[in-house]
């Protein structure tokens, strides 16, 4: 056995006992890599060093599996620290602290150290409020953002839309997927309306994104629940042209276009004169007595 991997060997417990990726952690991660896609953070950078399938290589099974994702991490195109990280990845799936040594005893750099300890955090689903403080260090790599917001937006026990925020904000990562800046809008909705409406708003009304994002706010208001107070806020914003033309046949055919909780009545830009209904209630929130449009 190489004398290099017999060495990263003794940094693991590979007891029966005490080996980390037991039969229920294995399951727990797979479980976890399908709600991304089929794909972890740690699965990225596997294949970036070219190895190939990594989801064959990890988690590993058992000692013999470890011994060959070692292999493979030694084997790659990696230089040796980035190859370190990765090690420093798996052994924090002990939960004991032993990477603390390892990073210690290769000289790891802190930045390093704190962007494979974001990962984990991540791809585990484990302190992720942590891994999104880590990733703020301007030092950090800011790839694979895609990623990292989805991994933000599904981690369980958490309300992801603050940290969602909270990453885009401080770490600054270039959003261009549809996805990502659907995501974004949602967590800035969360947030607050007036700042999802802002951040709409900041996209020229020639790109298709920003009509996009437009209906995606409104759909947000009533979907999966009706948020009212959100609509009461939507009521004291003054529309554009351009957000009126959207706006109003969104509303007047909503089994179309998901928006079959309320209904608006048309209204002008300045001063608002339109009605917003309840289709259960069938009550105005304010406005004129007119019976509400039956949809």
């Amino acid at each position: 056995m190489d004398i290099r991997l017999t060495n990263l060997l003794g940094y693991f417990d590979v007891t029966a006992d005490l080996f980390p990726w037991h039969k229920e952690r294995v399951q727990a991660i797979e479980q976890r890599r399908a709600i991304l896609d089929d794909t972890l953070l740690f699965d990225i950078l596997l294949t970036l060093g070219g190895i190939r399938e990594p989801d064959t290589l990890f988690p590993p099974n058992d000692v013999p599996g470890l011994q060959r994702l070692l292999n493979a991490i030694a084997e790659s195109t990696y230089d040796a620290l980035k190859k370190d990280c990765l090690v420093y990845y798996l052994l924090k799936w002990h939960r004991d602290g032993r990477e603390r040594r390892f990073q210690r005893d290769r000289l790891i750099p802190p930045q390093f150290a704190q962007l494979a300890e974001a990962y984990w955090c991540l791809d585990a689903a484990v302190n992720v409020p942590i891994a999104v403080s880590l990733l703020s260090d301007s030092r950090l790599n800011q790839d694979y953002s895609s990623k990292i917001l989805q991994a933000i937006s599904t981690a369980s026990d958490i309300d992801p839309h603050p940290l969602v925020v909270r990453y885009v904000r401080t770490a600054k990562p270039l959003l261009t997927e549809p996805d990502d800046l659907d995501l974004y809008l949602v967590a800035l909705a969360h947030h607050g309306l007036f700042e999802a409406w802002n951040f709409q708003r900041s996209f020229s009304e020639v790109s298709p994104t920003r009509s996009r994002l437009f209906k995606k706010m409104l759909e947000w208001c009533v979907s999966p629940n009706l948020k009212t107070t959100a609509l009461t806020h939507l009521l004291t914003i003054s529309l554009t042209p351009f957000e009126e033309s959207i706006l109003h046949p969104y509303a007047s055919f909503p089994s179309g276009c998901k928006f079959h909780k309320i209904a608006f009545l048309p209204w002008s830009s300045s001063p608002p004169k339109s009605c917003l209904y309840t289709s259960h209630t069938n009550r105005p929130v304010r406005g004129h007595q007119t019976p509400p449009t039956v949809l």
